[in-house]
Order: structure tokens, then C-alpha cells, then sequence
């Protein structure tokens, strides 16, 4: 077995592990997130299919669904051992972010040519392979300069401030309201051996200072909010990086931000989600 996957498997490789499968709402997903990550034996994951989302749990056959999770049950499968490392295999092996840029769960790919960034193995907290992470991450590439000053809101891992400080970032700060988040950011961007601020915050709350770039890959309805805010936080012809937007409620989006002096830059889409770079002018 690879040693890296010994973490994440533990003891489930040689038992039989069943696959639960329950259908959420999209607004559920950061409160389930924060719920299931106190069980520290718990492996999930959040899949979208067709504009819906489904939470897979993954617990060994004597084990239980946590009780928050009600009645949305619409699928149990068992899974062999070797399934199951297939499947968490999966999640361990490294995958290009961007062109140039690889994410290595596994920590065993040596720097050569490009950025290596080296995110922990596991089924939760979103380690790059989304869509919405790659776009915020392609467009971080197109406008960071050496020395800039980057704020990545709603950081998550912090994946896209551990990139901003790689691609040359001068200062960069971190910010994520989930104390389990910022906790997760801290440790990855102690293996990166970045220099990121990582803080605990509710948006813009405890954010100090003015920025040339900030990112932000979050829901809509919470983008609409930031695209305002944000204008205290970025230097005149700053730019704004949004990601996590579904199609349909791009052109609201676009609305607002031209209302609050911000310019289109670009957009990107993949599928039904969106990202787009916006200039303030």
C-alpha cells in the first residue's frame, strides 16, 4: 500500500466499508462540511451531478450516519477493500491545477519546472480538483505580478494563497470564518513553507490593509455581498477574482459589479459553474 494513503484509510481498508448516499441542498454543504469534520473517523465527500448535489459518507459496517443527516438517505452500497483503496486512491494521486502548476497529496513530486503545491490527502475540505478552484486559480495566474498584495476571502485550505505566494505574491493574507478552515489553511501553509497570514474572520470584518488582487471562490449570493465591500480593500485599478458562480446567475453578478465601477476583465465557465476577473476602475 502507498504510505501516503495510510492517514485517510486507517483501519477501513480491511473491513467492509459502506457508501451512504444522501441528497442535500447546495446551501447545506459548508454547515455539513463543519458538522462531519468533528468525526475523526468520517470520510466524505460532496459530489454534484445534474444541478444537484449528493453527500457520500463512508463508514465501516458497524458504524452509524450521524443523526443530523435525517431522512435525505437515498442510497447505501458496499464496497470490498480493494474499492474502497480504488476509490481513495483517487483523491491521493497528483493532478495539474493549472498548466505549470501540480497539486501532490502524496508529497513526493520533486519541483522541476513548475510549482509544486502540497495539499494533505483526505475526502473533505476541497484540495483543488473542482472546477470552481481551478478557475479562480487560472485567473490568479493571468494578473499576479512579483511583490502585489493578495487577500484570499473564504481561503478554504488555502490553496489559491499558497499559489499567490508561490507565483510571487509580496504579502498575502488568508481569511475563512470556519475555525476548522483556518486551522487547515495554518498547517498547509506550514508544509509550503509560504508566507501567508492566515486569520479568522467573517468576510472583511478583521481584514486590514489595501490589496492589488483579491479571489474569492464562494457562493453567489455571498459574492454579490463581497463585490461591495471589496472596494474598500483594493488599490484603484485592483482586481477582483470571483469563482463559484452558477450560469444562470452570472449576469446578475456582472450587474452589480458594473454598478459598483468594476470592469470585465474576463470569464471563464466549465460545465454549470463560472469565474470572472474583474477590474476596479
Amino acid at each position: 500500500m502507498n504510505d501516503a494513503l495510510e492517514p485517510l484509510l486507517g483501519v477501513l481498508v480491511v473491513i467492509q466499508i459502506l457508501e451512504y448516499t444522501f441528497t442535500i441542498s447546495e446551501d447545506e454543504v459548508d454547515t455539513l462540511e463543519e458538522k462531519l469534520l468533528l468525526f475523526e473517523t468520517v470520510k466524505f465527500c460532496f459530489v454534484r451531478v445534474d444541478r444537484k448535489v449528493f453527500l457520500k459518507l463512508y463508514l465501516s459496517g458497524g458504524e452509524e450516519p450521524p443523526d443530523f443527516l435525517g431522512s435525505r438517505l437515498v442510497e447505501v452500497k458496499s464496497l470490498k477493500p480493494g474499492d474502497w483503496l480504488e476509490k481513495a486512491e483517487e483523491f491521493q494521486q497528483p493532478f495539474e491545477l493549472v498548466d505549470g502548476v501540480i497539486v501532490d497529496p502524496t508529497d513526493s513530486i520533486k519541483e522541476r519546472d513548475g510549482i509544486v503545491l502540497k495539499i494533505s490527502p483526505g475526502l473533505a475540505f476541497g484540495t483543488g480538483r473542482h472546477v470552481t478552484t481551478k478557475m479562480a486559480a487560472r485567473l490568479l495566474c493571468r494578473v499576479i505580478e512579483p511583490g502585489m498584495h493578495v487577500l484570499d476571502l473564504g481561503c478554504g485550505t488555502g490553496i489559491l494563497a499558497i499559489l499567490a505566494a508561490r507565483l510571487g505574491a509580496g504579502r498575502v493574507v488568508a481569511v475563512d470564518n470556519d475555525p476548522l478552515a483556518v486551522q487547515k489553511a495554518l498547517e498547509e501553509v506550514e508544509k509550503n513553507r509560504v508566507d501567508v497570514n492566515v486569520i479568522l474572520s467573517d468576510a472583511f470584518d478583521k481584514v486590514e490593509g489595501i490589496y492589488d488582487v483579491i479571489v474569492s471562490n464562494m457562493y453567489a449570493e455571498i459574492l454579490l455581498e463581497i463585490v461591495e465591500e471589496a472596494k474598500n480593500f483594493l488599490y484603484n485599478g485592483g482586481y477582483l477574482i470571483l469563482s463559484g458562480i452558477l450560469k444562470e446567475k452570472f449576469p446578475a453578478i456582472v450587474n452589480v459589479a458594473q454598478a459598483y465601477d468594476y470592469e470585465l476583465i474576463e470569464n471563464l465557465g466549465d460545465g454549470e459553474w463560472c469565474a470572472m476577473l474583474l477590474k476596479s476602475v
